[in-house]
């Protein structure tokens, strides 16, 4: 729909732009390059992007505040930024002193990379998009539609698992971790201490930076 785009892929790992770069074939019009870079700290002059998306990773950022911020920041007056999210309900805030919850945060960090704000400590969405110049579009609870794949992870997770492992070149230990991490994300899930949420929210104003 867009042949003359211009699409820049930006990862805070070399390991998975390696991946990326293996598995991307050239397009056939526009552009496509592959920067290593943190997304609290884009590496972009203002208003360099029509749209920026962020699929199922701002969990995994140090700061979802400072990503939103710069999100805002590299965003044209009019673009989007829209994003796939996993953040924690109100149950979970309520959990961070718990041992046993903080030695769940582990777990998951074991399998699936860093979680930084597990327990909700910076604030929600609904507060950072606004306060950074980002009119909310959509901003849809998600988690229902997810379940049903965590289900099969659940019933045979390393099987699941497998082709993708494969493909990212994930070693036998590595994988012994992540699959326990999987299965209790989904539970998490299913269970209403955490959310997916889809996200859409246009600059309209001046981007603030933190």
């Amino acid at each position: 729909r867009c042949p003359s785009s211009a699409l820049v892929g930006l990862n805070v790992d070399p390991r998975q732009l390696e991946v990326a770069a293996r598995l991307t074939p050239p397009p056939a019009q526009g552009s496509l390059s592959l920067v290593a870079a943190d997304a609290t700290n884009i590496p972009f002059r203002d208003g360099t992007f029509d749209r920026v998306l962020a699929i199922e990773c701002a969990f995994h950022f140090p700061s979802r505040a400072r990503f939103v911020a710069e999100a805002a920041r590299v965003a044209s007056p009019g673009g989007l930024l829209v994003m796939s999210d996993i953040v924690p309900a109100d149950s979970l805030r309520a959990k961070r002193d718990d041992s046993y919850w903080q030695g769940l945060r582990l777990t998951l960090e074991a399998g699936l990379g860093p979680w930084p704000d597990f327990f909700g400590d910076e604030p929600p969405l609904e507060a950072l998009l606004p306060e950074h110049g980002l009119a909310i579009e959509v901003l849809r609870d998600a988690t229902a539609r997810t379940l049903p794949s965590f289900a099969s992870f659940t019933r045979a997770p390393s099987a699941e698992l497998q082709p993708l492992l494969r493909a990212l070149s994930v070693d036998d230990a590595e994988a012994s971790r992540i699959d326990p991490a999987v299965g209790l994300l989904g539970r998490l899930l299913r269970e209403g201490f955490l959310r997916v949420v889809y996200v859409a929210a246009r600059r309209t104003a001046r981007a603030r930076s933190v």
